[in-house]
């Protein structure tokens, strides 16, 4: 399994953070985890949302505890899910296009670093015109947005581009990536998802870096996944390092996601965080 995984580096280019052993052990768990996942498939198979429920918690695990072979730091990491139900009549607008989101928060000397995809969820995919539509309000988004397939014979997953080219119908997609791969070799592997993109449940609102400065917009997610690390526990809310211009809904064609660096972490990629 090839390691290039989500490193923290300073300006000199040194690396800073969690060791890349302990990304090959994340990469072995969400692997081996959305391979099991399928074995639910059955049990929850009525509905996109008991699937995502069920996937989350095939995924999330308690507290793991990570010695560095090198500099003797105790390192702690975990997966975790929210189902998040919503306030009101409109908390759960999917004006944003997405289901859930998937996270890596890191902490590190009082930093976090963070990075995100958004997904909608499908259950047996095959012709769907209200995909093509959610999928067309994901694209400010690009590449840190994504298609969970649920079938019983494995989950899988399709980029947004595939499913509008496709008109919404599967056979004419192409291929998709297999889930396991997606969330080792892909994702945690940082060669997708956005930096800076996080959801703040306690405000409701999802943050991304766009190319007018940071951005935020209500939005009731209903799953939340998150892949946490770091020396002590990470509080589950976190506060931006800088003031957010709020985006109304029927502007977020107006704040695409910034094209992300294949360097150092842009400045909106790190969050200050407090306990709430």
């Amino acid at each position: 399994m090839e390691v290039t995984i989500f490193l923290i580096v300073d300006e000199a280019g040194v690396q800073l953070g969690p060791p890349e052993l302990l990304w090959l052990v994340i990469q072995e768990h969400v692997a081996r985890a959305g391979k099991l996942a399928p074995g639910g498939y059955s049990s929850a198979a009525e509905e996109e949302d008991s699937l995502t429920g069920d996937f989350g918690a095939t995924l999330r695990t308690g507290f793991n505890e990570f010695l560095d072979p090198r500099t003797g730091r105790l390192w702690i990491w975990r997966v975790t899910y929210r189902k998040l139900r919503g306030r009101g009549a409109q908390a759960t607008e999917k004006f944003v296009g997405a289901d859930g989101v998937l996270q890596i928060v890191v902490s590190y000397e009082r930093r976090v670093f963070i990075k995100g995809v958004l997904f909608q969820a499908k259950n047996a995919w095959s012709s769907d015109r209200t995909l093509r539509r959610e999928c067309s309000k994901l694209r400010p988004w690009g590449d840190a947005a994504v298609v969970f397939d649920y079938r019983p014979e494995g989950y899988s997953v399709y980029t947004v581009e595939q499913v509008l080219l496709s008109r919404g119908i599967r056979s004419l997609a192409g291929e998709p990536r297999p889930m396991p791969s997606f969330l080792a070799d892909s994702f945690v592997a940082c060669k997708e998802g956005a930096l800076g993109l996080y959801y703040r449940p306690s405000t409701r609102q999802l943050f991304w870096p766009s190319d007018l400065g940071l951005v935020a917009a209500d939005f009731g997610v209903k799953h939340r996944l998150a892949i946490e690390v770091g020396p002590d526990d990470i509080p589950d809310d976190l506060n931006p390092l800088s003031t957010a211009r709020i985006v109304p809904k029927r502007l977020l064609g107006q704040f695409s996601l910034a094209a992300q660096s294949s360097g150092l972490y842009p400045r909106e990629a790190v969050f200050t965080w407090s306990a709430s």
